[in-house]
């Protein structure tokens, strides 16, 4: 068991590792929390925090992570600046409290559909606060605490080389659907361009707007038409 503390450090919950059998995981999910009630409201905590704001203050970065192991294991090994959204997308009152400290986010979740899915619903929150979003990409499928427990360098080269949101969603997307189908194109350019809806400064979506129109050969007036009509 963990206490979950404030940004302030003051503890407002506890929560719990469930026993690692498939069996468990698959009924209750990894972690079990204290519920919720007027002093713990889970999306408005990051694990961590409390002990990595000046960390994150320093590094201009807050790298986010899904487990409260991750974060222990990190801290242990002087990786100070991690904090866990505690398995959830980031919330827009947890992204208020790390623009105290950074406008820098990287997102470090477990690529399986849950954490895809946590990722787009969190980025796209801190897109619309103005906050650059990048994402870690571990190899072998590993989360954030087996990869520094068996690989420092490999964390470190994760961290070093993670994708700028915008880029990771045009990487992955084209390369799963086949553009020279147009149906297939439609879809992409739907994905890429509902991300890319979420971005407030203009002179960004213009960068993106041109890579896009580079990879798929829209004409940028077509690609205008069809972002206009997701805002």
């Amino acid at each position: 068991m963990f206490h979950l503390a404030d940004v302030k450090g003051s503890v407002v919950a506890f929560t719990s590792r469930v026993s690692p059998e498939k069996e468990q995981i698959d009924k209750m999910g990894k972690y079990v929390n204290s519920p919720q009630s007027q002093v713990y409201d889970k999306s408005r905590v990051l694990f961590g925090l409390d002990k990595a704001k000046q960390a994150i203050k320093s590094a201009d970065l807050a790298i986010v992570v899904e487990g409260q192991m991750d974060v222990i294991t990190a801290h242990q090994h002087g990786y100070k600046n991690v904090i866990a959204s505690s398995g959830t997308a980031l919330t827009q009152d947890q992204i208020t409290l790390i623009k105290r400290y950074t406008n820098n986010i990287a997102l470090a979740f477990d690529m399986d559909k849950a954490g895809e899915m946590a990722v787009e619903r969190g980025a796209r929150e801190a897109l619309r606060e103005g906050i650059t979003v990048k994402v870690v990409e571990i190899g072998n499928g590993k989360d954030p605490d087996e990869c520094i427990k068996s690989d420092k360098e490999e964390w470190e080269r994760a961290v070093r080389d993670s994708k700028h949101l915008m880029q990771y969603y045009i990487d992955k997307t084209f390369k799963k659907f086949d553009i020279s189908d147009v149906q297939q194109k439609s879809k992409a350019l739907g994905i890429v361009l509902n991300v890319l809806s979420s971005i407030e400064s203009n002179i960004e979506k213009d960068f993106w707007m041109k890579k896009i129109y580079n990879i798929s050969d829209t004409p940028e007036n077509e690609l205008l038409e069809e972002l206009k009509k997701i805002m």
